[in-house]
């Protein structure tokens, strides 16, 4: 199965980044493939392929993990892109984050740390973003586009997350959530 690490969102805020879509992102781009708003949440680390072994592992890593750090606040940011804009089209358009960046290092350092101890493939970049397409094309510029009215993502827990495909679409299922503090 495959599986990641991740912050869920609460469902108010994930209605919020939808409707911010909806009303503003979607209309200034076209085509791409848009994540469904039940998916959108912020990966601390990717996984992928992962048999019992590993998934042992993780929930132990978790677990360690989410002793060491207390709950914080996060918010919602402007749009950015992962990908070279020449030709208009965006690899990845997403919802940066801000606030309390520094518990989000730590947290996001440490199981990055333990899990390459424990033999899960090294991750040298982070940076932090909720993904909201991938593949679209954007007439102008992230910042041409008008800013959503930050919403406070409170972060109270992480989560192993598998990701797999129904019915030809992609969802995202806790298998296991891990409470901060």
């Amino acid at each position: 199965m495959v599986v990641f690490i991740a912050i869920e969102l609460e469902q108010e805020v994930k209605e919020k980044i939808h409707e911010y879509v909806r009303e503003v992102v979607k209309p200034a781009c076209s085509g791409g493939r848009w994540v469904d708003k039940y998916n959108y949440h912020l990966t601390l680390k990717y996984i992928g392929e992962a048999d019992e072994t590993d998934i042992d592992e993780l929930h132990c890593l978790l677990r360690d993990a989410a002793k060491s750090c207390s709950g914080f606040r996060l918010t919602t940011g402007p749009v950015g892109v992962f990908g070279d804009l020449r030709d208009g089209r965006a690899r990845v358009l997403w919802l940066d984050t801000t606030g309390n960046t520094k518990a989000l290092s730590y947290l996001r350092r440490y199981i990055e740390n333990r899990a390459v101890a424990a033999g899960f493939k090294v991750e040298k970049r982070f940076s932090p973003h909720i993904t909201l397409a991938r593949d679209v094309v954007l007439p102008g510029t992230p910042g041409d586009m008008e800013r959503m009215e930050p919403k406070v993502i409170n972060v109270a827990s992480i989560s192993l997350m598998e990701s797999r495909l129904e019915r030809g679409r992609r969802i995202y299922l806790p298998l296991a959530v891990y409470k901060l503090g």
